[in-house]
Parts: structure tokens; sequence; C-alpha cells
């Protein structure tokens, strides 16, 4: 069930990335989604929902962070998606800032790699401030 799950999330992905380039070819504006990222201490969880989130990344952002979030997945069978919640520990960040690392590393795009960055900023404030992470959908 994984394995089509992943499929589905690779199959919508490459969906959005043609849409986004049709669209821009033919001049056609797509409302634009954002997933909210929260810093949260698991001791005072509260509705992240009435809250400002940190930081929120749109959909170019979820699109340049897709490879991190599917190899986390792979990692530890948590997924992180733009459709469901999922709220990490400080526990479950090493794993994903690792991904995160390792696609720095590897990646050419500057404009994907930037993305990464910030993240990986973002991660690591996380860890220094001893928080989870809070991923919330649409």
């Amino acid at each position: 069930e994984s394995n089509q799950s992943l499929e589905l999330t690779r199959r919508n992905a490459a969906f959005q990335r043609v849409a986004h380039r049709l669209a821009a070819q033919f001049n056609v504006i797509f409302e634009k989604n954002k997933m909210p990222i929260h810093l949260i201490s698991f001791k005072k969880k509260s509705d992240l929902r009435n809250h400002e989130p940190l930081w929120e990344i749109d959909d170019m952002e979820i699109e340049h962070l897709a490879l991190a979030f599917e190899n986390y997945n792979k990692k530890t069978g948590y997924r992180i998606e733009e459709y469901s919640d999922i709220y990490l520990t400080p526990g479950n960040l090493q794993p994903l800032k690792e991904v995160v690392s390792d696609l720095i590393n590897i990646e050419r795009a500057k404009n994907i790699q930037s993305s990464l960055r910030k993240f990986l900023e973002f991660i690591q404030r996380a860890e220094k401030e001893n928080k989870g992470l809070a991923f919330l959908g649409e």
C-alpha cells in the first residue's frame, strides 16, 4: 500500500508540474496553496490552526522539497505531504535533517538548493529550541 501511495504522490507532483507549466504558457493563474509549518512544544500543543505559522511553504517550495519528503518517508515511514497533518517530535528531526543535508550536497539547481537550505535552517532552529515541527495540510 505504501508503494501505491508513493506512486500516487509522484504522479500528483508530476501532474502539478505539468499543470503549472501549461498555466504559465497560457497565462492562467492558479490559487497558490501553502502548507503552514509550526515550531511546537509537545508539552503545550494547542490548536495550531488558530496561530500564525513561523513559515508557510508554497507550491514551488513543496515541489522543491518533495524529494526530501519522499526520502524521509522511505527512511522513517513518516509521510509529510500537503494534504494531511503530521507532527514530528524533536527526536524525529535528525533523520529529516540528514535527508535534507544529503540532498543539498547532490542538488545542482540553485533554486531547489535554496529551498533545501532554508528548510535545513528551520529544522536546526527546531532542534536548538528542542521543539518539534507541525506540518498542517489542507
